[in-house]
């Protein structure tokens, strides 16, 4: 006999209970920003977009409190040149909390130069 029907029962408390911290949910809400912003870029080849990966804990890493309710963090990333050869793309992002939200709204957001 297998316990399954106990397991997602348990499964549901415990993810549950590891609700997202406010800075967790900064980084998605910013890596989704980076991800439209490369996506809408007529920079970019299509090849080139398939390319963009985010440094995950290098941008988490950078993430700061700036005042009560906003944060602001580098998202690292990678897109590889025409040649393949990866290239580094960041942006700068801030987000706010809103008192009766969940997620944060990114309220600033720009590309950073190569070297910044």
């Amino acid at each position: 006999m297998r316990p399954l029907p106990l397991v997602a029962p348990l499964l549901v408390l415990l993810l549950g209970a590891c609700s997202a911290s406010r800075e967790d949910l900064s980084f998605e809400a910013c890596a989704a920003s980076a991800k439209d912003a490369t996506q809408r870029s007529r920079t970019y080849s299509e090849s080139q977009k398939t390319s963009f990966k985010i440094d995950s804990t290098a941008s988490r890493a950078s993430t700061k409190s700036v005042e009560p309710g906003v944060f602001e963090l580098r998202i690292v990333a990678t897109i590889n040149s025409e040649q393949g050869t990866p290239t580094h793309q960041d942006f700068l992002c801030r987000t706010r909390f809103t008192e009766g939200k969940e997620l944060p709204d990114v309220i600033a957001f720009s590309f950073l130069l190569e070297g910044q």
